[in-house]
């Protein structure tokens, strides 16, 4: 009723996330990832609980420090209420992904926008258009592996427009590796390579 949920009816199971900022991640992953001293558009790309929502979270802190990052929060569990955001850092939450990063880039110049959870194709598009402006991008994307990268359409579209240029890859052990993705090649494959050692996510 009005938005909220009134009662429930023979309910079986339940899941209850609780969202917990974990401080010096992004700046760790930042020094890695950086190209010429700058943050890249960078894909976080991971099986549930392997850490993507909490280090995009970080990198967002981090960044904002000297650069502008607007943060489209479409179910508020990048930025729940609480949670310290910082100078430099505007969260738009409780809208849709695809309406929330056109918002962004038309009304606060940001320098990042980022997203959690990249699921449809509508969402895919508003990140080309964002990237084709000049905008950072910073998202994530469920996966285990590259090639699910290319077998999906969503992401499929965003490999096409080479939007992004950096991608971690997370595992349940909480270690990354990243690649550097080069442009949607002539061929129809799109190439990556190895710029990174191993490392460990959870030691900040």
């Amino acid at each position: 009723r009005e938005g909220s949920i009134q009662s429930l009816d023979r309910l079986s199971s339940a899941a209850v996330r609780i969202a917990k900022p974990v401080e010096g991640l992004g700046g760790q992953a930042v020094s890695a990832m950086a190209q010429n001293g700058r943050l890249c558009s960078t894909l976080i790309l991971a099986p549930p609980g392997a850490g993507k929502t909490t280090l995009l979270r970080d990198l967002c802190r981090c960044l904002a420090g000297g650069a502008a990052v607007a943060v489209v929060d479409s179910r508020g569990e990048l930025f729940p209420q609480g949670f310290q955001t910082g100078e430099g850092l505007d969260v738009l939450s409780g809208c849709e992904k695809e309406i929330g990063i056109t918002m962004v880039l038309r009304t606060m110049a940001p320098d990042y926008i980022a997203v959690d959870e990249i699921t449809a194709e509508a969402d895919a598009r508003a990140l080309v258009r964002a990237g084709g402006c000049g905008v950072k991008l910073l998202a994530t994307a469920h996966g285990s592996a590259l090639e699910d990268l290319a077998r999906r359409p969503c992401y499929r579209l965003l490999l096409e427009a080479g939007v992004f240029q950096t991608v971690v890859l997370l595992n349940e052990r909480k270690t990354y590796r990243l690649e550097r993705m080069e442009p949607w090649s002539t061929n129809g494959s799109v190439q990556f390579w190895s710029s990174a050692a191993a490392a460990d996510l959870a030691s900040p």
